[in-house]
């Protein structure tokens, strides 16, 4: 059952990994930016801002985003953790799409490419897994879409 589960999962993650690839053509490399206070609101403001780590251990996220566990799906399997995590949260798109390009590489997360449209779309890899964000602007929130999957050696087939 679990098989089955992994490989639709893995199926709808190469089709969305796919589709971005097609249409990201050459990405550009933004340089990380820095930001530096002192004092204790500096402090306490940092201690409410600080990214914290959801159901992947190498995904930072910002602590505005809410996990939306009914539309989520993450599993474990031989110590990778795979899946979808959706969260949502009063952040703008631009804002957030800054956040992914500044802190995946911290975690060794390479930006492969993206594109920006009413839904933006970010892809990134790591040696031994792709990571799809997808940020998505509403009128009262921004969705975000994170969806890990493991590079499979021998391919992913729907059998």
């Amino acid at each position: 059952m679990q098989r089955k589960i992994f490989d639709k999962v893995a199926v709808v993650l190469t089709c969305v990994l796919f589709m971005a690839v097609l249409s990201t053509g050459c990405s550009t490399l933004k340089s990380k930016e820095s930001t530096t206070s002192s004092g204790p609101a500096a402090a306490t403001a940092a201690a409410d801002n600080t990214p914290l780590y959801y159901d992947f251990g190498d995904v930072m996220l910002p602590r505005e985003l809410k996990v939306d566990k009914s539309d989520s799906f993450v599993m474990n399997n031989g110590g990778t953790t795979s899946g979808k995590l959706v969260l949502k949260g009063g952040i703008d798109s631009n804002s957030l799409i800054k956040f992914f390009e500044n802190k995946m590489p911290v975690d060794g997360w390479r930006q492969m490419g993206y594109f920006r449209s009413a839904q933006s779309i970010m892809l990134f890899e790591k040696k031994s897994r792709w990571c799809v964000v997808l940020v998505t602007e509403g009128r009262l929130s921004t969705l975000v879409e994170i969806w890990v999957a493991p590079v499979t050696a021998a391919g992913v087939t729907g059998s």
